[in-house]
């Protein structure tokens, strides 16, 4: 659905406003409502003024090239958008993209992460390289979320790609700001994971965090929900009500996040997330809060390899959970001060590669 922010054009043309398409994943997944909200807090700072046509990606664009066409660019809002169907499967665009007259330019776009643990084999289709090669002979610079993706892109011949982060590393009020490790354990965050066969798994991860902080308020987010709906079947909805039960057992408070960005706002209160869900962590390290992420596929481990996390994988790995806590045991004793390194790191990406790329946009 195409919503809007901006006033009739009858009374402004695109000479007269800052006005942008933006193309974005956010329909159920919370993760991705966090990446489109902060890539759009994002453009406002560094263009004050700026108004948006916001489009879901999976729509065609015909209906609104009218309108596309007199905004400055379209920005490809974040999420794991460099799949092998990047065009027309995951990004819809038209079926004539010679009709696009404006720039269309990724922001912080990363690789779907499969096959995990092997970006060196991932191939796009051949419809989908020749969009992205006739998006990037068009724009003056596009960003992506990590160092496996970059590598993806120049291995397929792109050269103005810079690796930016993604737009959710940057939660502005913390930005400068350095590292404070918890004073104590009070509240802590268990996310769920996105893969059916892990679910065994997530339930001894749930134990086991249960056991260590027996006394604290512990949460079970699930970032897509539990219950079946348009978007997910009754076959991969019932493992989730599995897992509801498992927390309930072990005295978690449910959180249903799907859908509404509100609902993971307490996580700003919370002081540690471990689990599975890559945009848990994220948010947790922009706000300056230690995570640990046991990686379902590559998107985690893109994210752990550019910020030096040293996360571990969660798929073929029977030893996961009793290795996540072994770690989280150490942080535990040394103050967390790793993740000091962390901080460091998204503030300079931000000033050396993010504040640039958002100026080359038109």
């Amino acid at each position: 659905m195409c919503s809007s922010s901006w006033r009739s054009r009858e009374h402004a043309s695109h000479k007269d406003i800052d006005l942008y398409t933006l193309l974005h994943g956010a329909l159920k997944n919370v993760g991705d409502f966090l990446i489109y909200e902060r890539a759009k807090q994002l453009i406002k700072t560094h263009k004050p003024g700026a108004q948006f046509l916001e489009i879901s990606r999976y729509e065609s664009l015909e209906p609104y090239l009218g309108q596309i066409n007199q905004t400055r660019a379209i920005i490809l809002c974040g999420g794991p958008g460099y799949r092998r169907d990047f065009y027309p499967g995951t990004f819809a665009l038209t079926s004539d993209l010679m009709r696009i007259r404006v720039p269309i330019i990724p922001f912080g776009l990363g690789w779907s992460g499969y096959p995990a643990g092997h970006p060196e084999r991932f191939q796009f289709t051949s419809a989908s390289l020749k969009a992205i090669r006739f998006i990037h002979n068009r724009c003056q610079q596009s960003s992506c979320r990590d160092v496996l993706t970059l590598g993806i892109l120049r291995r397929h011949g792109i050269k103005n790609a810079v690796m930016s982060g993604c737009p959710a590393w940057y939660d502005l009020p913390s930005l400068g700001r350095a590292f404070q490790p918890p004073q104590a354990i009070r509240q802590i965050v268990v996310t769920t994971p996105r893969r059916i066969r892990l679910v065994p798994q997530a339930v001894q991860l749930l134990w086991a965090a249960f056991r260590q902080f027996p006394d604290t308020v512990r949460y079970c987010v699930f970032h897509r929900g539990y219950r079946r709906d348009a978007h997910t079947s009754a076959r991969k909805a019932w493992p989730m009500r599995m897992l509801v039960l498992a927390a309930n057992l072990f005295h978690y408070q449910i959180v249903n996040a799907a859908y509404d960005l509100s609902r993971i706002a307490f996580y700003r209160e919370c002081d540690l997330h471990i689990g599975y869900r890559v945009h848990a962590q994220i948010n947790f390290l922009s706000m300056r809060k230690p995570s640990l992420l046991l990686c379902e596929d590559g998107r985690g481990e893109g994210l752990s390899q550019t910020l030096d996390l040293y996360d571990l994988p969660a798929y073929d790995n029977p030893k996961a959970v009793l290795q996540i806590m072994q770690r989280l045991r150490g942080d535990l004793e040394n103050g967390f001060r790793r993740f000091a390194t962390v901080a460091q790191r998204i503030d300079t990406v931000y000033e050396s590669v993010l504040v640039p790329f958002l100026g080359s946009i038109p």
